[in-house]
C-alpha cells in the first residue's frame, strides 16, 4: 500500500494513499476545539440572547478568541464525524484550523479544502 510520511509539528505520521493517518486515533486537541466552538454557539443561540462579549466573559476569554473559534461549529458534519473518529485528513490540524480565517461555509467546499 502506498504511504508517505507527513510532518505535524514535532511528530511524523504515516499517511496512507487515501490521505488518512495510519493510526486512527482521535486528536484530543481537535475534538476540544470543535467542542469549544459548539459551546460558544450554544451560548449565543440560547433564549437569553447573549452577545459575543458576554460569551467571552462567561468562558473567561477574549472576544477575538470567540470570534476565531465560533465558525468551527459550522464544519461539515462528515468532517466533524471524521475528526471524532480520528479518520480526518492528516493535514487537518488544530493549528491549521485556528489559523484559517476564511473557512468556507459551504460543506462541499470544506471537503475539497481538506481532502
Amino acid at each position: 500500500m502506498p504511504i508517505a510520511l507527513k510532518r505535524r509539528g514535532v511528530e511524523a505520521k504515516v499517511i496512507l494513499a487515501n490521505g488518512e493517518s495510519s493510526s486512527a486515533k482521535p486528536d484530543p486537541s481537535l475534538i476540544q476545539l470543535i467542542a469549544k466552538a459548539h459551546c460558544y454557539l450554544a451560548r449565543l443561540t440560547d433564549s437569553s440572547g447573549r452577545s459575543l462579549s458576554e460569551v467571552a466573559r462567561r468562558f473567561d476569554t477574549d472576544l477575538s478568541e470567540v470570534s476565531r473559534i465560533l465558525p468551527l461549529a459550522f464544519l461539515a458534519p462528515a468532517l466533524t464525524t471524521a475528526i471524532l473518529a480520528g479518520k480526518h485528513p492528516a493535514s487537518l490540524t488544530t493549528q491549521r484550523l485556528l489559523r484559517m480565517s476564511d473557512l468556507p461555509l459551504d460543506w462541499r467546499t470544506q471537503s475539497e479544502r481538506f481532502p
